[in-house]
């Protein structure tokens, strides 16, 4: 039952998310073609055979197709869904209908038309964050040092955990998401850290090492790092007045490192011990302030009705995880905070395609199960999202959408970064590029695509089968 659900709201999130940025992509298109006197023939959410559709006043067909994995917005002088002009249906117009045409327009008219969709993913990107941030919120922790890893830059610094960053190079830091951006950012560039231990203010000077990570798109780019780690999971974030957790003294903040000595790094885990030890003393080991404590805490018994409507006894000791603060952002800086993350998530995608050929050359060599990713890891990924709630699916609509964006800037034929290089000939030689140029350039855009499929979809095969062996 529960590979069924999951089936279901991952086939469910993936169509709704490619339905919804691929409406906003191809509205770009549509209404900019709109404003500059294009007649639309088609707006397609899909490919294939009609589900449904209807006509709008101007005469546009809006239709559902058989497969949802894309769409497309048909000029009268189109000869195809992917915008190959037609110079025989052009030829056979007479001049009403050659006025509305797509190929009749001025070179900066085509160009914004083009341009329109990915623009219009990008800034729908920022909107969406920046709806997100103020109706939703972000959960963000304060900046505190969790785990600093052996031999790193900043365990080499002096930084211990229960540290509290204050600010880096002048900058305040409030939350650790303003602290990960700039050290990210910073890599082999000298930073003056200050920080907070046991109420005294210190400096230190800390030079990002490079740390390779897996970046948008399933490649991986290198980023500013001086090794710290995030280790929340077994921070506790609330202590609920009178239970055992709160007569044995654990406070929010203190992280849970072991129960009985056996080590605990999930919240989930801790609480599987607590649940089967009722009335049993157990001795935690904590972390406070950087020094290690032990305290002994018997779990109060709780009687309980699971799923299935059966009562049992578990064991309670009255503690939450520590989830972050929840910021919810005045408009003017929701958009701000929207235009930043937007930003990054464009630098990123820019940074993964600049990986895209060596990840490629990986996994035709079978080199790497994890050099790329295709449609099996967007489908996985927009279901973890969907299974996170709103905020994380809201998020990965907005990354998506980028992707979607910057992508179809490249200068691929049948690409609209394609159909802008060719405009960007127009426009220094005076004169558009060759009908036979051109077929070749959409030849070559063919199998470069086909190239990036193949890959994405053994990128996926090799994953799924490596996961198999290993499960093995």
């Amino acid at each position: 039952m529960e590979l069924i659900s999951n089936f279901l709201l991952y086939a469910a999130s993936t169509l709704l998310m490619l339905t919804l940025v691929v409406f906003i992509h191809e509205f770009g298109h549509f209404i900019v073609a709109r404003w500059c006197g294009v007649r639309v023939q088609t707006f397609s959410i899909g490919f294939g055979r009609e589900i449904f559709g209807f006509y709008d006043r101007h005469g546009t067909r809006w239709c559902f197709a058989r497969w949802p994995l894309g769409g497309y917005v048909r000029f009268v002088d189109d000869e195809n869904a992917a915008s190959a002009p037609s110079r025989e249906a052009l030829e056979k117009m007479d001049a009403a209908a050659r006025s509305e045409a797509f190929q009749t327009k001025p070179l900066w008219q085509r160009a914004a038309v083009v341009i329109a969709g990915p623009l219009f993913n990008i800034v729908s990107a920022v909107l969406i964050v920046a709806l997100g941030a103020s109706l939703l919120g972000t959960r963000d922790m304060p900046p505190l040092v969790d785990r600093v890893e052996a031999g790193s830059v900043a365990a080499r610094a002096g930084l211990q955990p229960g540290d509290r960053i204050t600010a880096v190079s002048g900058l305040p830091i409030e939350w650790t998401s303003d602290l990960n951006k700039l050290i990210v950012s910073s890599r082999g560039v000298p930073l003056e850290v200050e920080f907070e231990r046991n109420g005294r203010r210190q400096t230190v000077q800390i030079t990002p090492d490079s740390l390779e990570v897996p970046a948008l798109l399933g490649t991986r780019v290198a980023i500013g790092d001086i090794g710290l780690r995030p280790d929340p999971a077994t921070r506790i974030g609330e202590v609920r007045p009178g239970s055992p957790a709160s007569k044995a003294g654990l406070r929010p903040g203190d992280r849970i490192k072991a129960i009985e000595g056996n080590p605990v790094d999930r919240f989930s885990g801790l609480t599987a011990i607590v649940h089967k030890s009722a009335d049993k003393p157990l001795a935690f080991t904590i972390e406070r302030d950087g020094k290690d404590e032990r305290i002994t805490i018997t779990p109060r018994p709780e009687t309980i009705r699971d799923a299935k409507g059966v009562e049992r006894t578990i064991g309670l000791i009255g503690i939450g995880p520590e989830r972050g603060a929840l910021r919810r952002h005045s408009p003017v800086h929701a958009i701000r905070y929207g235009i930043v993350e937007t930003a990054s998530l464009c630098t990123q995608v820019v940074q993964g395609l600049g990986e895209l050929p060596a990840a490629i050359a990986k996994v035709f060599t079978f080199q790497s199960q994890n050099a790329i990713g295709g449609p099996g890891a967007i489908v996985e990924m927009t279901g973890h999202a969907a299974k996170g709630g709103i905020t994380d699916f809201v998020r990965w609509l907005a990354i998506f959408s980028v992707m979607l964006g910057v992508m179809n800037l490249l200068p691929i034929p049948l690409l609209d970064g394609g159909h802008l290089m060719f405009y960007a000939y127009e426009a220094i030689r005076g004169k558009p590029l060759g009908d036979r140029a051109q077929e070749i350039g959409f030849k070559i855009g063919i199998a470069v695509i086909a190239t990036l499929m193949t890959a994405a979809f053994l990128g996926d095969a090799t994953r799924y089968i490596g996961r198999l062996i290993g499960l093995g």
